[in-house]
């Protein structure tokens, strides 16, 4: 079954206390992270506090996650290799920064795979793709399909930004006198079309507006409206929002299992068709209303 990840709360390393409480969030994913949230002189340190909080902390039920640097900049090698020994047992998933073509994440794949195996672990470590620079929108279909590790595509808009040059008071769809529309449209409908027929989920970036809770819910619901799973939150506040916004409504819950269990009847009786308030379900209407089932039973308390 897919992960759930209407949430993915990012946490610095190097915080224990920021660790403890996110352990303990409501938040789907942790993501613990090396990279951006952490300073080049407390690379070092930032993994031994990652390693603690997944071998030591008391996790509520968050998957979780560590963010490591990106491949290329002299960092990612020491992050797999002091993590997956010590903690790969504790780990669902790694998240790969700034990734612009697929040798990135074979690289990390491999890895991973040759660590795994001198760790003794028998189950493999999912990957996170985050989409932040220009160049991988070029290779976005590749990307999505080049490993069976890659469980989601994640939109990182703050890199983004730079590197398209989109000017950053229209970044966050604050500023419509500047932009009529989602500044991020194209990136967003690229992505989930990716993810989607790679058959993987797609996450929304961070909204940065930590003292804006409207604007998070406006962004949830944009994304969630496009196909979205879920979106990055980089405060716990964020969470509750997210969770509800990428979580079906009990309308839309109901409405599935009725067409489900109205096109398990129709075949039961051999009829040629199933209809439901007065439509006819066909394949893409079932194929939606199982998604839309399949999400409500993984959101479930």
């Amino acid at each position: 079954m897919p992960r759930l990840r209407r949430s993915e709360l990012v946490t610095p390393a190097t915080s224990e206390k920021m660790l403890k409480k996110a352990a303990q969030s409501p938040a789907d994913i942790v993501i613990i992270d090396l990279e951006d949230a952490v300073t080049p002189d407390r690379k070092a340190e930032a993994r031994q506090g990652a390693i603690a909080a997944l071998t030591g902390l008391e996790w509520a039920g968050p998957a979780r996650a560590v963010r490591i640097n990106a491949p290329g900049q002299g960092q990612s090698l020491a992050d797999l290799a002091a993590l997956v020994p010590a903690a790969g047992s504790h780990l669902d998933l790694v998240v790969i920064p700034k990734v612009t073509s697929p040798r990135q994440v074979w690289w990390v794949a491999t890895t991973l795979a040759e660590l795994e195996h001198q760790a003794g672990l028998s189950r493999p470590i999912g990957i996170e793709v985050v989409i932040e620079d220009v160049a991988a929108m070029a290779e976005l279909p590749a990307i999505a399909r080049c490993s069976r590790r890659i469980e989601a595509l994640s939109f990182g808009p703050g890199d983004f930004s730079a590197s398209q040059g989109v000017d950053l008071r229209a970044a966050g769809n604050d500023r419509r006198d500047l932009y009529p529309g989602d500044v991020w449209h194209y990136v967003r409908s690229a992505m989930v079309i990716a993810a989607r027929s790679a058959g993987i989920a797609a996450v929304d970036g961070a909204y940065a507006g930590l003292a804006d809770p409207d604007g998070y819910r406006r962004e949830c619901v944009m994304s969630r409206t496009l196909g979205f799973d879920g979106k990055v939150a980089v405060h716990p506040s964020q969470t509750d929002i997210a969770n509800e916004e990428y979580a079906p409504s009990p309308d839309q819950v109901a409405a599935a299992r009725n067409m489900i269990a109205a096109h398990e009847e129709a075949a039961r009786s051999g009829a040629g068709a199933a209809t439901h308030d007065g439509k006819l379900i066909d394949a893409a209407t079932l194929r939606s209303a199982q998604r839309i089932a399949g999400q409500a039973e993984r959101s479930a308390p």
